[in-house]
């Protein structure tokens, strides 16, 4: 992990500024001609909204931490923090595996997520009684049986609001 700060000099090029190993990582050299591309947006979405940062429960504490302080607490000079206040944080109990793995959505405003679709237009569930005596044992043990029924599918039209980063 790595952070960026940019400036802009007399020439109107940018000079970017990056200081790496930041929170824990490892501090990895590079060669000078290495490109280094500058992503001012989450998610290359509009500015105006935030994502969604979602974590384990494990990492609830740690995230907060790391999204709502202004300065860096792993630095003795208590740099400013490039993520300051970057993400809504959501802890989901659903996450499972590796608890260092976080994910980061779009605001639904901005991109659809998922679209759902119902076989032949049904939203409502079709709920069915037991009730007719050519359907089987119908007073069996004095039990009514019900059978409820919703047929529909699922899918991510775009993974363009969706970043995920498994920490190894």
């Amino acid at each position: 992990m790595f952070s960026i700060s940019r400036s802009k000099q007399a020439s109107c090029n940018d000079a970017v500024t990056i200081t790496r190993g930041l929170f824990g990582t490892t501090d990895a050299e590079h060669a000078s001609s290495d490109q280094v591309f500058v992503i001012s947006q989450f998610l290359g979405l509009g500015a105006d909204r935030k994502p969604t940062l979602w974590v384990p429960k494990a990492l609830q504490g740690t995230a907060e931490e790391l999204i709502n302080s202004a300065t860096r607490s792993d630095t003795a000079e208590r740099a400013g923090n490039a993520i300051y206040k970057a993400a809504d944080i959501k802890a989901s109990p659903y996450l499972r595996g590796d608890v260092n793995n976080y994910y980061l959505t779009a605001d639904k405003s901005e991109v659809e997520l998922i679209e759902l679709g119902f076989l032949n237009g049904k939203t409502e569930p079709e709920i069915m009684i037991q009730d007719s005596p050519t359907a089987g044992n119908v007073f069996l043990y004095d039990v009514t049986r019900y059978k409820v029924r919703h047929e529909y599918g699922g899918t991510v039209p775009d993974y363009v609001g969706y970043q995920g980063s498994l920490v190894s």
